[in-house]
């Protein structure tokens, strides 16, 4: 369990620019027998990390590194009994 705010600890990869990095994080997970919500609490990457980095080399040291990241994602079982 992450904390007493959040229910779960996410554990996954994730691939920006063909750069794949294994990260976890707290968040709220409620599973039915007909749905999944995950709601994530703020995260964060390093753009470094994925070489996300600007035009002008100047930016780099006023723009910070970390990238604070928050979804929420919500699914529903489909009725497979049902006709397109």
């Amino acid at each position: 369990m992450a904390n007493s705010e959040y229910n779960s600890t996410i554990v996954g990869d994730i691939t920006i620019k063909g750069i794949r990095k294994t990260i976890s994080f707290p968040a709220n997970a409620h599973i039915t027998q007909f749905t999944v919500e995950i709601e994530s609490s703020v995260f964060s990457l390093n753009r470094k990390d994925f070489r996300i980095f600007y035009q002008n080399s100047l930016k780099d040291y006023f723009i910070k590194d970390e990238m604070d990241i928050q979804f929420k994602v919500s699914t529903q079982k489909l009725d497979n009994e049902r006709p397109l």
